[in-house]
């Protein structure tokens, strides 16, 4: 089909209120046909060119899918590429006939081909714009391992390009680190923050896939500074929500939808947002055409099912990847994390004391926290399964200063007092915890059970922890940041979701866990927030260190002849 056809027939469905389609997306398309009509007064400052429209998408023609099954199969553009396209380089300026639009914002959500789509747009820029010669394109990111994915898309279309067309082989030369021009000085590369020499570049393409993850805009303005010697340079935004709602893509996008109701003037940006609207419900899947134009096509709804099972069953991680990355709704990257309703499925009735009863002799691994001297130190046993269908077992130790549980229990209304007569927690003399208290039932636990080791936070006692390794216990430091704490963190949401816990219910661990926030990165990693959450939460830190310490050394267990063992992989 023409393309012109394809465009109008892109935008009468768009502006068709019968059908499932972003407001944003219905304000850009009524944007394109008023200013068409503007076009055609005296004193328009814009004209369309059909002509430059369908120059790039004539070269569109002549690509090839880089990756999966699709690879080597012609490049079709979905109506919304095509539509996009259209506009970004048919508009032109009628002072100088350069275009209209230096900067498009692309907001679309996971696997509608942004990245294919990007890595043509590359391919164009470099050897097929002709507002340019020795055009310098440039992938960034916020590290080079995240640019190099769109680069390597780029290089893998690019050579399918040189295999199709000889004449095209004439022009271009993929290298491991560059896509280099023949006969004259264009190239393509790729950049992170953490890459040297950012100084002295002159991009003509700026090409940023997955802005969300930007937690500052340095890497933009690095390539947005170099391109004033250029004609008509572009910038290239394309990318889903994420978890920094105050964040560069945020506050730009913020922008954008300004522009797109009028309150902003701009005329060199082309914002397209495919968005589910405010009185959306995210849970409703007729909804799920708005952020995902190519539903259907690129993306299938069995495959939007699917991960929606998981939001709603797998945990906070899988529901925030599943809003942002599916649905292109921003989180914020605190959030509340398992529900008391949950937790509270997680015993068979037993009590604390049944379960030491039951456990004496088996494996277990630690956490130890120290984090408050002043406050709640705990130690947390778990005991994985021996049989299959068996729970995970869980204990826990608390400590806590007497002069803390008298303040607490009477200006906070935190059952201190209670959880002290009901054993649950230990009173230590004083205004500060004395940690050979701690000591003392670390070694009761090691004679009790079979401990393997125990994890500890490095910024932990200096004095305690060396004691401890003197009296034959294995101590292993147990990082604090996401790297260390999220698998173990979902490992404990999964099996607390899927009721495989047995923790007696033990009032001082559904304490902590009711006040939990749960925060995320761009990548998806989680961990326990001590700075945002409710109030203390240091026995489900300790109990995330003792998961994370048996998922780190079960397998090593097993190889030595051990007893099997079930490990929970999030």
């Amino acid at each position: 089909m023409e393309a012109k056809r394809i465009v109008e027939g892109y935008i009468e469905f768009c502006l068709n209120p019968d059908n499932v389609v972003s407001s944003w997306v219905r304000k850009l398309c009524q944007r394109h046909l008023d200013d068409l009509e503007r076009a055609s007064q005296p004193d328009a400052k814009f004209f369309f060119s059909e002509e430059d429209a369908r120059h790039v998408l004539s070269v569109f023609g002549h690509l090839q899918f880089s990756q999966g099954r699709w690879r080597g199969k012609p490049f079709e553009l979905l109506p919304w590429q095509t539509f996009v396209l259209w506009m970004a380089y048919g508009w032109r300026r009628v002072d100088n006939g350069q275009r209209r639009y230096s900067k498009v914002y692309i907001k679309v959500a996971r696997k509608n081909g942004k990245t294919e789509f990007l890595a043509g747009i590359g391919i164009y820029g470099q050897y097929f714009d002709q507002e340019e010669k020795d055009a310098q394109v440039y992938w960034f990111a916020t590290k080079k391992d995240q640019a190099t994915i769109g680069f390597d898309r780029q290089k893998a279309m690019t050579e399918l390009l040189i295999r199709k067309s000889p004449g095209f082989a004439t022009k271009a030369r993929v290298m491991q680190y560059r896509i280099r021009g023949r006969g004259d000085n264009s190239f393509t590369a790729y950049l992170g923050q953490d890459s040297k020499g950012e100084d002295g570049l002159s991009p003509f393409y700026g090409l940023c896939d997955e802005y969300h993850a930007h937690p500052t805009d340095g890497m933009m303005h690095v390539i947005e500074s170099g391109m004033g010697s250029r004609v008509s340079p572009m910038m290239w935004i394309i990318t889903t929500a994420g978890v920094l709602p105050d964040g560069p893509c945020a506050r730009f996008e913020k922008i954008c939808k300004q522009i797109l109701d009028g309150v902003v003037e701009s005329d060199d940006v082309l914002p397209v947002i495919f968005d589910l609207d405010p009185e959306d419900d995210w849970q409703d899947e007729k909804n799920w055409a708005k952020p995902n134009p190519g539903l259907g096509a690129s993306v299938s709804i069995d495959f939007l099912r699917a991960e929606y099972r998981k939001a709603i069953t797998e945990g906070t991680a899988k529901q925030i990847n599943f809003q942002t990355k599916n649905l292109n709704v921003w989180q914020k990257a605190a959030v509340a994390w398992v529900k008391a309703e949950d937790w509270r499925a997680n015993t068979d009735g037993l009590t604390r004391a049944d379960i030491m009863e039951r456990m004496k002799g088996r494996l277990c691994f630690g956490g130890l926290d120290l984090a408050s001297t002043q406050d709640l130190c705990t130690l947390a046993l778990v005991f994985p399964p021996e049989d299959e269908g068996e729970p995970w077992y869980v204990l826990q130790w608390s400590w806590a200063p007497e002069e803390t549980i008298d303040r607490r229990a009477r200006l906070d209304a935190v059952p201190y007092l209670q959880w002290l007569n009901d054993g649950y927690l230990t009173a230590t003399p004083g205004n500060v915890t004395d940690y050979a208290y701690i000591k003392k039932q670390v070694l009761a636990v090691q004679s009790m059970f079979d401990l393997h080791s125990v994890g500890f936070d490095r910024a932990s006692s200096q004095k305690l922890i060396p004691e401890l390794i003197e009296e034959g216990v294995e101590m292993q430091p147990f990082g604090q940041g996401f790297v260390s704490m999220s698998a173990p963190s979902k490992s404990l949401e999964v099996l607390a979701l899927s009721r495989q816990l047995e923790h007696g219910s033990d009032p001082v661990l559904a304490w902590a866990m009711s006040n939990v926030v749960i925060l995320a990165d761009p990548a998806g990693n989680i961990k326990p927030a001590k700075n945002k959450s409710v109030d203390k939460i240091d026995p489900v830190v300790a109990l995330i260190m003792a998961i994370g310490q048996a998922n780190q050394h079960l397998t090593d267990i097993e190889s030595r002849g051990g007893s099997p063992v079930l490990i929970i992989n999030a």
